[in-house]
């Protein structure tokens, strides 16, 4: 789902690029594309080094450590203003039971 939009984004600056008279502006659809999927993984997971290492150690393209950076800031920043992130919505809807423990006893004995 963000590579595709990522590939719209591509699509889209071209589109704009053209009709501002930029015929030539190079805008690469995989590149787009990792990084759309970079941001969209950051924004379900709320994990942003996760994010940035695993699109860019998936891709091997650490020349695109920069552009992933920016979308994964970008990514946070919308979805902390939107909603909890997948793992926190999952903890809420079934928690983990609580192990008791008092002090003073061994719980292994």
């Amino acid at each position: 789902m963000g590579a595709v939009a990522g590939l719209l984004v591509c699509h889209l600056v071209r589109a704009a690029a053209g009709a501002a008279g930029y015929a030539g502006v190079p805008a690469s659809l995989p590149v787009y594309g990792v990084v759309g999927a970079g941001a969209t993984l950051s924004g379900c997971l709320r994990y942003k080094a996760t994010a940035v290492l695993i699109t860019v150690e998936a891709t091997g393209a650490w020349s695109l450590i920069i552009p992933v950076v920016v979308a994964v800031f970008c990514a946070e920043l919308a979805a902390d203003r939107l909603s909890s992130g997948v793992f926190e919505v999952g903890s809420i809807s079934k928690p983990s039971p609580l192990i008791t423990y008092s002090f003073g006893q061994c719980p292994f004995a």
